[in-house]
C-alpha cells in the first residue's frame, strides 16, 4: 500500500513539474513590433515600438554634437492595433528573409521586428523598398513613426 501511495505521489509530483515549466502565460504586452533605421557612424537608430497599449519612440544619436538619447511615449487604440495586425499575415512574415547590412558600410537599414507567442522575426531591407505581402504594414508603421517626427 505503501508503494502505491508514494507512486502516485511521485507521479502527480513530476505532472506538477512538467505542467509549471511548459505553461507560459503572454499579455497583450507580449505581442510587439518595431520598425525603424538604423544608421552607420554617428547617425545612429530612430525606431517606434508597438504594443497593443502604447507606442514608444527612441531615437539614440551615439556620437557627435546631437549624441544623446530621445525617448517620447503615446497610448495606442484599440482600432490602430487592430489595423496593424490585420494588415499582414504573421505566418508570410516569418517567411520573409531580408538581412541587408547598409549600416556595414555607414548607409541605413530599415527594420521591422515582430514579436508574437516570445517568438521574434526581423526583415532588413533597403530604406523606402516595399517587401511584397507587407507593403499594408510598412506603409501603416511608415505613417506612425512620422507622427512621432512631425
Amino acid at each position: 500500500m505503501q508503494k502505491l501511495i508514494f507512486g502516485l505521489l511521485s507521479f502527480a509530483l513530476l505532472i506538477g513539474l512538467n505542467g509549471c515549466t511548459k505553461v507560459r502565460f503572454y499579455s497583450n504586452e507580449d505581442f510587439k513590433i518595431v520598425y525603424g533605421t538604423a544608421c552607420g557612424w554617428c547617425a545612429g537608430e530612430e525606431y517606434i515600438s508597438i504594443t497593443q497599449s502604447k507606442i514608444s519612440y527612441k531615437r539614440i544619436i551615439p556620437c557627435g554634437e546631437d549624441k544623446g538619447v530621445e525617448t517620447r511615449n503615446n497610448p495606442n487604440t484599440a482600432e490602430k492595433w487592430d489595423s496593424i495586425w490585420s494588415s499582414f499575415n504573421y505566418n508570410l512574415f516569418k517567411t520573409l528573409d531580408y538581412a541587408v547590412c547598409n549600416i556595414c558600410v555607414d548607409g541605413c537599414d530599415e527594420i521591422i521586428r515582430v514579436t508574437k507567442y516570445g517568438d521574434t522575426h526581423e526583415i532588413r531591407y533597403n530604406p523606402s523598398q516595399e517587401i511584397e505581402g507587407i507593403e499594408e504594414l510598412q506603409q501603416l508603421l511608415k505613417g506612425i513613426f512620422t507622427e512621432f517626427n512631425d
